[in-house]
């Protein structure tokens, strides 16, 4: 069974999370989190997420087809994949902007009066 990491951008998760529930209760927790995407890194902003999933080859259409959700980057799974998926993210317009709206890298003030400032990539799955 081949694997492939994708980068997904939703533009709307709760209406997805609806969309999802009411084809398939038992796909939604009943804290409102779609199950398959629950451990994966997610980064959220206002109702926009991009979520890091490892997918079998084969499902990655059933996600494309879903409305609101991009895929802005896939490739095999390991650190060769990683590389190359970034790559192609950013080297796309289209999908570095659906990237940079929801996950900035704006530096951040810390408690302790540091600064921190996110790194490029986030949601590297081992």
């Amino acid at each position: 069974m081949s694997y492939v990491d994708a980068m997904l951008h939703i533009a709307d998760l709760p209406a997805l999370t609806a969309l999802v529930a009411s084809h398939n209760p038992d796909a939604v927790s009943q804290d409102g989190r779609i199950l398959e995407l629950s451990d994966m890194p997610t980064v959220l902003n206002g109702s926009a997420a991009l979520v890091y999933l490892r997918l079998v080859a084969a499902d990655a259409t059933r996600w494309t087809s879903l409305p609101g959700v991009t895929v802005l980057a896939e490739a095999p799974c390991g650190p060769e994949g990683a590389d190359a998926r970034y790559a192609g993210l950013f080297a796309d317009p289209k999908a570095s902007a659906l990237y940079e709206a929801v996950y900035t890298r704006t530096p951040q003030a810390l408690p302790n009066g540091g600064i921190m400032t996110p790194p490029e990539r986030f949601g590297l799955l081992a």
